[in-house]
C-alpha cells in the first residue's frame, strides 16, 4: 500500500461514510489480538484496555468536497431498503467492480458488496469461513488446503468451484492484469511463482503455486513460512472472477457492467447512474442467506459530496448511514434524538511522523525519544482533535498481535523526562538545536495538529519547528530538493489485513529497501538488525501467542529504544446510524454486509 495515494485505505475512510456498523471496538476497548483459528496451537494473550475513544468526527486527509445540489428523489419506500451515501464514486459506471483491482475508492466498496471470498473476518477480527468451509496448513506454513462449499454458484445460478478460484489467482498475476496496476499484486505474491510471472520472469502463469486439486480442494504453495496467509486470503484479490463474463466481455472492463457482471457475494449490481446513484439487490444464489429470505433486500446508493446535503438527507430519513462531518459533531452529540445514533469505530490506521535518523541531530536516539515524550497525546487526541482519534505509543493498533496498551510507558507525556534527555544530548533548554520541519499535507486538521506539536516543541524543549505544508505532489517534490532540508516526515498506515506482518513489514521494506528512502535519502534509512529479524521471525511463526511477543519486541525497538517513528494517534470513524439499522459494523477491513437488517 501507498499510503499517501488514494487507495484501499483512504477508500475505508470513505467507505466509513457509506457504512452503517455497530461493534467492532465501539469505545475504544481493545478485544484480544487475533489469532489464527484452524492454524495456532494457542491464541496470543489478551491486549490490555486501549485508551476509551470519545465520540467525535475522524481525522481526514482529503480535500473538501465540492458542492452538488441536493437530490430530489424521496426516500426508497421499503422497510428493507438499505439507503446509504458514498460520494467518491467517479467515471464510467463499467469501470470499478473488479476484484482484481481492489485497492481504491471504485473498487473495494463494491467488492464487499458483491463477492465472498474464502474468509470473511468477525466482529473480533477473527477469520470465519465463508467460500471455504475449511482450511489446514502444512507443519511449515507453506501449503495451505482450503475445502469449498459445494454450494457456490454465480449470481446466474452456475457452479463455481475450485478452477475458478485457480484461474483468478493466475489471472491477477498477469503482468497486464489491472491488479499489478493497481499496485496490488503484493497482495498475492507471498504466493509461489506469482512474483516471477508479474516482472515477467516468466511467460506463463503455469509455474503459479495454485492449484484446484479436485472441484471443491484449492491448495496454495508460498515462497515462505507465512503464519499471516489465512488473514491475506480475505483480501477481494482472492474472491472468484467470472471466467465466463471477462472472456465475453472484458475489454475496456465491459464484463464489470450491471447488464454482464456475474457475482458471488451477498448482493448483485442491477444499476449505476453515473455521478448519481447505485443500485443492489439480494442474491438469492448466495448460500450465506441458506434458503431463507434476505434480511436486506436492496442497497441504493447516492453519491452526494457535499457534507451539509447529506446531513440533511440523513435528518429527513432519505439515507440511514453518514460520516458525523466534523463541524457538526457538538450538534449531533447533545442533539436529544441524534446523539445516541452516533457511533465511533476504529480504523485499523496509525498516524506517525518518520525521523530523519541519518542526520545530526537526530542520529541521537536521546533526542527522538524527548520529541516523542514532548507530545501530549490526550490533550492533542480529546481537546485539539475533538475526540476525533484515540493516542498512539506505539506502531501496531489495538486488537493486533503485538499491541499492549501497557507498552512504553516513557512515551507519555513527560515535560521533565524529556528536557533532562535534550540536555543530556548537548542542548539544554534547546539552546544549540537546529531550526528543523515537519512536513504534511495541507489540510485544516493537519495544520491543527501541527501547530499544537510545533508549540509543545517550543515549550517543553525549547526548539523551534517550522510548518511545511503542502500538497502530496509538492511533498514529493520538496523532499527530494537538494540541499536536503531536515525534517520530520508525517505518515500514515492503515492496514490491508489485519495482521501485524502487514504493518511490520511495510515498516521494514519503506525503511530499508523503498527507492525514496533508502537510495534517495540515507537520512531516513533504518538499520537496525534486531528489529528486521524480530518481523522475519514473526513472519515465519505459526503459534500466535509467539508472535505476538515478537511483534511486541519489535515494535519496542522501532518506536523506543531505537525509535524510527514517533507514533501520534489512531484514527476513528464516527457514524451516525439509524435505529432501524442492525447487525453491520465497521472495521479497517470495511463492512461486513451478511448480518445486516433493516426495519421499519
Amino acid at each position: 500500500m501507498k499510503s499517501q495515494s488514494m487507495n484501499r485505505r483512504e477508500f475505508l475512510r470513505l467507505a466509513g461514510i457509506a457504512a452503517a456498523a455497530a461493534g467492532l471496538a465501539a469505545c475504544g476497548a481493545a478485544p484480544s489480538p487475533t489469532a489464527a483459528p484452524a492454524v495456532a496451537a494457542t491464541t496470543a494473550p489478551k491486549a490490555t484496555e486501549a485508551p476509551k475513544a470519545t465520540e467525535a468526527p475522524k481525522a481526514t486527509e482529503a480535500p473538501k468536497p465540492t458542492e452538488a445540489p441536493k437530490p430530489t428523489a424521496a426516500p426508497v419506500a421499503s422497510n428493507k431498503v438499505l439507503n446509504l451515501n458514498f460520494p467518491a464514486f467517479y467515471g464510467d459506471p463499467g469501470a470499478g467492480s473488479d476484484p482484481g483491482c481492489s485497492g481504491g475508492a471504485n473498487t473495494v466498496f463494491m467488492n464487499q458488496l458483491m463477492f465472498s471470498t474464502l474468509v470473511y473476518f468477525d466482529d473480533k477480527m477473527v477469520p470465519q469461513p465463508d467460500c471455504a468451509e475449511s482450511w489446514s496448513v502444512s507443519a511449515d506454513s507453506t501449503v495451505w488446503t482450503f475445502k469449498l462449499r459445494k454450494d457456490l454458484k454465480w449470481t446466474d445460478g452456475t457452479p463455481i468451484t475450485a478452477k475458478d478460484f485457480e484461474w483468478t489467482i493466475k489471472r491477477n498475476s498477469s503482468p497486464e492484469a489491472c491488479s499489478g496496476a493497481a499496485g496490488i499484486v503484493y497482495m498475492i505474491d507471498v504466493i509461489k511463482g506469482v512474483s516471477d510471472y508479474v516482472n515477467k520472469k516468466t511467460t506463463t502463469p503455469d509455474g503459479i503455486g495454485v492449484k484446484a486439486v479436485d472441484d471443491y480442494t484449492l491448495e496454495f504453495t508460498l515462497t515462505e513460512s507465512a503464519g499471516y496467509f489465512i488473514q491475506m486470503v480475505q483480501y477481494n484479490t482472492y474472491a472468484p472472477i467470472p471466467r465466463k463474463a471477462v472472456e465475453e466481455f472484458g475489454k475496456d472492463t465491459k464484463w464489470t457492467r450491471p447488464e454482464h457482471v456475474l457475482s458471488n457475494g451477498p448482493f448483485k449490481l442491477t444499476e449505476w447512474v453515473q455521478d448519481q446513484q447505485m443500485t443492489m439487490v439480494a442474491n438469492t444464489n448466495w448460500y450465506g442467506y441458506g434458503g431463507k429470505p434476505a434480511p436486506t433486500d436492496k442497497v441504493v446508493i447516492k453519491m452526494i459530496k457535499n457534507e451539509a446535503t447529506a446531513i440533511a438527507a440523513y435528518e429527513t430519513g432519505e439515507l440511514d448511514v453518514i460520516e458525523v462531518p466534523s463541524g457538526e459533531l457538538a450538534r449531533v452529540t447533545t442533539d436529544a434524538k441524534l446523539k445516541d445514533q452516533v457511533h465511533p469505530f476504529n480504523e485499523l490506521l496509525t498516524q506517525y511522523m518518520i525521523i530523519p535518523i541519518g542526520s545530526k541531530p537526530f542520529d541521537d536516539v536521546r533526542v527522538r525519544q524527548a520529541l516523542a515524550m514532548a507530545i501530549d497525546r490526550d490533550t492533542l487526541s480529546k481537546s485539539v482533535l475533538q475526540g476525533a482519534v484515540s493516542p498512539a505509543y506505539q506502531m501496531l493498533v489495538p486488537t493486533m498481535l503485538g499491541y499492549d496498551a501497557q507498552l512504553n510507558p516513557e512515551l507519555h507525556y513527560n515535560p521533565e523526562k524529556a528536557k533532562q534527555l535534550l540536555a543530556d544530548a548537548g542542548f539544554p533548554g534547546g539552546k544549540g538545536f537546529p531550526m528543523f520541519y515537519i512536513n504534511s499535507n495541507a489540510t485544516d486538521q493537519y495544520q491543527t495538529m501541527f501547530e499544537a506539536i510545533q508549540a509543545m516543541f517550543k515549550d517543553v524543549l525549547g526548539i523551534d519547528m517550522q510548518l511545511a505544508l503542502m500538497d502530496a505532489g509538492a511533498r514529493g517534490k520538496w523532499r527530494d530538493e537538494k540541499p536536503f532540508k531536515l525534517h520530520l516526515w508525517r505518515e500514515r498506515w492503515g492496514m490491508d489485513f489485519p495482521d501485524s506482518h502487514n504493518t511490520m513489514n511495510f515498516m521494514v521494506q519503506a525503511r530499508q529497501k523503498s527507492k525514496a528512502t533508502n537510495e534517495t535519502h540515507p537520512e531516513f534509512e533504518y538499520k537496525n538488525t534486531k528489529f528486521t529479524d524480530l518481523v522475519a521471525q514473526a513472519a515465519k511463526e505459526v503459534d500466535a501467542t509467539k508472535r505476538h511477543e515478537l511483534y511486541k519486541q519489535a515494535d519496542r525497538i522501532l518506536t523506543y529504544e531505537d525509535p524510527a517513528i514517533i507514533p501520534v494517534y489512531y484514527a476513528l470513524s464516527n457514524l451516525l446510524i439509524k435505529p432501524r439499522v442492525s447487525g453491520y459494523w465497521l472495521s479497517g477491513m470495511g463492512i461486513n454486509y451478511r448480518n445486516v437488517t433493516v426495519t421499519g
